[in-house]
């Protein structure tokens, strides 16, 4: 192999690196290269990435050209693993050849469509000067190409930073006529070299299942990321290609589909989502754009490490690093405890080709936050220091990092870096998740949980380290419609646990319930409510649990399974934080809102012989997105009412509107789940047939009028109770909703207010009518206000109101003082009204001459309110 536009310290590295590209070809099985094969690499020890030059490069008897082709791998890779070291990230890594990572320009004229390989014999290399590692020092390979015929120029910089490559490409029209002018990038990826698994590739898109069809992704569905790794595991290798971030461009489409399927066409690409992928291919797209003559666009992405997080811009780079998911020591004798972990700060110092411009860097600080949940190791500083960095180099710290099982899922941290001179700061910021360890922090009194782990002696006794006296352990029997005592614990399952006292527990001879990171673990359903939980000490999201019709044997997504009519969209937890109480969580408003590990929940199973699948860890360290595949939220408009008494509270009653929905029970209504076990404050809505109790009840969308019946019960007789509703901007504005207190006579308008306080008395429980109306007209209004001088000095005012309401009509001075107060809230009748003003201030006292405001303030039965002001001018 013949490297070639490499400075002497760049070809000193690739030298070094003969032995690291022999074990990278023993890895992947390549054959030799062809003796005309030429390249050129750069390497920053973390990655390396090469351009092909010319050649030919034979695999499995076929050649494969060379020129343009980009490739990359690690070296060291992730620092805090070594299970990543010298593996290809791309196919046939370290030759860069075929379609394994090839660039295509589409060129649009008004004669013809071409699609061109950059760097391919279609062109030119700009002034003959081929692709070159720059001599500057920074990590990079600079290549410039044109194509002669339509003038278009493509710069491309490939720079290795930190765990990624950065590829930038400099589309410029150097022709005489405008031309619309695009790009596709494709790569074979390729990070199962070493790992002995027998299934495809772990591809992830945020909201999907592992991609195992064809993923066409294109405009807004155009992800923040795709990964890919060899194992379900955070320590496997981990390609990331990251397409939204600041300072990338993000693609109009991108696509996932098998190589051979996706490669054969250099652009034009249809996809089937019905056909398997088991060799992944990733390529994005950006779509021509109208290029003038002189003008140009800039294409940025990144591809490197999952396991790396980067700010690349200014003056230099820093970098941070840590597994995407906290791992399980398997070594402890629980196999629970989770182990040490190390992260890892960098800085990049760029040198310039303008020697004036490379500065040492001075002072080179670093600092860690950690959120709650994470701690520094015994003997760890928050700060680090490095004397100094030269131009060119690369500076490294890290911390170990243990969970303290305060908290669970993904927690959030960041580092610092400030150097000087100039005191040049930046800051960068990860998510890594975090599991849920055998400690188990309990309060008094039930609460829903549940286990997420195995045992092998499932009696609860055994497993929670208590006497049979000090804990109670109850689950939700369907057939029987009453909580029974548990005398066994299971994954997946719910349970109401109380303790007399609170305290801290750590379960004993807890195990991970089959694997978290392959989502196969089933549980069976019975017909009525069920209690539910994550069976993994990891969270996982709603949306995407899955269901088997076990009549059927068919599995089905939880959106199809309600659509099916087998289970309802709605699910219910009990909340612990002060006021305690149940909550909803629905899949069609929140789909990527997490299963928490040790946390129960309510389902409702419409159908018999119906089984979940829980979902696994679909993606280390990530918010979860949901694609519009999802659909819309069915519902047009929802508002949502909480219920509060003696430190309790029920926020499940939901009323609304659905285009789909009937007035009558249907799969958008949510029946009302068991009460808790201990007694608290409940709202019930009564269906329409007053049969039928319900948690929400969703009606046919329309402007018309409808009523809904609701209870709300209080803990105990006498209690007071604060009903507050939320939601109210999703209701259309030409519908009036208020909220009737039939026993009290009270009304309030649900627009103008958002609570109401009460006393259940004795009976312990009030009923409520919500009523919807169309606005008929705008409401209350003050229709018109009038202030004149009499010929006396005084001042007459009147005003008109639309409907009967109090009234309150102040005098207020410049200042905004009220001066003096004619009404204060005395009922007015639906008309005219005057008043007069003698002119002085409420100690009868006459006013200075001036000016001053007359207000009137309406206020409706309902809570609907009206304001008008006019201005009058005092003379003396």
């Amino acid at each position: 192999m013949k490297l070639v536009g490499l400075s002497k310290r760049r070809w000193t590295a690739c030298v070094l690196m003969a032995g690291l590209l022999v074990g990278i070809l023993s890895a992947v099985a390549l054959a030799q290269p062809s003796n005309d094969f030429r390249a050129v690499y750069v390497n920053n020890g973390i990655l390396m990435t090469g351009i092909g030059l010319d050649g030919q490069v034979g695999i499995a008897g076929t050649n494969y050209d060379a020129i343009g082709r980009i490739t990359l791998g690690t070296v060291q890779g992730a620092r805090f693993t070594t299970d990543d070291d010298n593996k290809p990230l791309v196919f046939a890594y370290p030759y860069p050849c075929g379609n394994f990572g090839v660039v295509t320009v589409r060129i649009v004229t008004a004669d013809a469509t071409d699609d061109l390989i950059w760097g391919s014999d279609d062109g030119e290399w700009v002034d003959g000067i081929e692709p070159f590692a720059d001599p500057g020092g920074r990590y990079m390979i600079v290549g410039r190409w044109r194509h002669a015929d339509t003038g278009i120029r493509v710069d491309q910089t490939v720079e290795l930073v930190g765990g990624y490559a950065r590829i930038t490409w400099t589309i410029t029209n150097e022709g005489t006529e405008t031309q619309q002018v695009g790009l596709r990038f494709l790569i074979d990826e390729e990070i199962r070299s070493g790992f002995p698994a027998a299934t495809s590739d772990y591809v992830l898109v945020p909201g999907y299942f592992p991609v195992q069809n064809d993923l066409d992704l294109q405009g807004g569905q155009v992800p923040s990321y795709v990964d890919a790794a060899p194992l379900r595991t955070m320590n496997a290798p981990i390609l990331r290609w990251q397409f939204k971030q600041n300072g990338l461009t993000t693609p109009d489409r991108v696509v996932i589909s098998q190589f051979s399927r996706l490669s054969t066409n250099l652009w034009d690409f249809t996809s089937n989502p019905d056909l398997v992928v088991n060799d992944h291919a990733i390529a994005s797209y950006w779509n021509p754009q109208s290029l003038m003559p002189g003008k140009s666009r800039t294409i940025v992405t990144m591809i490197g490490l999952g396991t790396s997080t980067n700010d690349p811009s200014g003056r230099y780079a820093l970098d941070t690093e840590s597994p995407g998911v906290v791992g399980l020591d398997a070594s402890k004798t629980n196999q629970l405890s989770p182990e040490e972990f190390a992260i890892s700060a960098s800085i990049t110092n760029y040198r310039s080709l303008n020697s004036l411009q490379n500065v040492t860097l001075e002072n080179v600080s670093f600092a860690i936050s950690l959120p709650q949940g994470l701690a520094l190791a015994d003997g760890e500083s928050v700060n680090k220091t490095v004397p100094s960095v030269l131009p060119g180099e690369v500076a490294t710290v890290s911390w170990r990092v243990k969970p303290t099982g305060e908290k669970m899922g993904e927690l959030t941290y960041r580092v610092y870096s400030t150097v000087s001179p100039g005191s040049l700061s930046k800051s960068v910021s990860r998510s890594l998740i975090v599991p849920m360890t055998t400690r188990v922090d309990l309060k008094t009194g039930f609460q829903m949980v549940s286990l997420p782990f195995a045992f092998d002696n499932t009696d609860p006794a055994a497993i929670l380290g208590l006497e049979q006296g000090d804990f109670t352990l109850l689950r939700w029997d369907a057939t029987q419609r009453r909580y029974a005592l548990v005398n066994s614990i299971r994954p997946g399952e719910g349970y109401w646990l109380r303790v007399n006292t609170a305290q801290t527990l750590t379960l004993s001879g807890a195990k991970i319930a089959g694997d978290a990171f392959g989502g196969t673990l089933r549980l069976a359903l019975p017909q009525g409510w069920v209690q539910i939980g994550n069976p993994y000490p990891y969270p996982v999201p709603i949306g995407l649990i899955r269901f088997i019709d076990v009549t059927q044997g068919l599995a089905i997504t939880y959106a199809e399974a309600v659509q099916r009519g087998l289970v309802r969209s709605v699910l219910f937890y009990y909340d612990t934080t002060p006021p305690v109480g149940y909550k909803p969580i629905s899949l069609y408003s929140d789909p990527a809102a997490p299963m928490i590990p040790g946390r129960g929940y309510w389902i409702f199973v419409d159908s018999r012989n119906l089984e979940i699948i829980f979902p696994n860890v679909i993606t280390p360290g990530a918010t979860i997105t949901f694609p519009s595949r999802l659909g819309v939220a069915p519902v047009r408009w929802q508002v949502q009412f909480i219920a509060q008494s003696e430190g309790k509270q029920d926020a499940t009653a939901v009323i609304g509107a659905a285009s789909r929905a009937t007035d009558s029970v249907d799969m958008y209504d949510m029946p009302k789940p068991p009460a808790p076990v201990e007694e608290s404050v409940q709202t019930l809505l009564i269906a329409p047939d007053g049969q039928s109790v319900l948690a929400q009840d969703i009606r046919a969308d329309g402007i018309r009028r409808q009523v809904w019946e609701m209870v709300v019960s209080a803990p105990k007789p006498d209690s007071t109770v604060v009903l507050r509703w939320s939601g109210m901007q999703s209701v259309p504005s030409s519908l009036r909703l208020k909220l009737v207190d039939t026993e009290a006579k009270v009304t309030r308008d649900l627009r103008s207010t958002s609570s109401y306080t009460f006393t259940a008395g004795a009976s312990g429980s009030r009923r409520f009518q919500i009523v919807a109306e169309p606005r008929g007209t705008a409401g209350l209004r003050i229709t018109s206000l009038r202030v004149t001088r009499t010929r006396g000095g005084a001042v007459s005012i009147s005003y008109a109101l639309s409907d009967t309401a109090s009234a309150k009509v102040r005098i207020m001075n410049a200042a905004g003082k009220v001066v003096q107060t004619l009404q204060a809230g005395e009922a007015a009748s639906r008309g005219v009204t005057n008043l007069t003003w003698n002119g002085r201030d409420g100690a009868g006292i006459a006013v200075p001459a001036g000016s001053y405001l007359v207000e009137v303030i309406a206020t409706s039965e309902d809570g609907q309110t009206a304001r008008a002001v006019q201005p009058v001018v005092i003379t003396r």
